[in-house]
């Protein structure tokens, strides 16, 4: 299974049920990384984070520290999570 890329395109599920959106990891290590969308984006405390929307997995995340177009995480798991179903 591929991991998180350390910088480039990432899709996050902001809700469920909404189409995942695009942003640029500018920073990630084995722990945490740093999120920057090109709008103002409200983040859920907890989101899951995707390298492609291709991808069929993802890795749950929380929130650290976010402003208006950007949010700091950890990785909660290392486990791969399902991708997350459109309704």
């Amino acid at each position: 299974m591929p991991s998180t890329p350390k910088t480039g395109h990432v899709w996050v599920v902001v809700a469920r049920g909404k189409p995942p959106v695009q942003c640029r990891l500018s920073y990630s290590s084995r722990n945490a990384g740093h999120l920057i969308f090109e709008n103002k984006t409200s983040v859920p405390d907890r989101f899951a984070i995707y390298n492609s929307l291709r991808s069929n997995r993802g890795r749950l995340c929380r929130v650290t520290w976010r402003s208006d177009n950007e949010v700091r995480f950890e990785f909660l798991t290392r486990e791969k999570l399902p991708w997350a179903k459109q309704e």
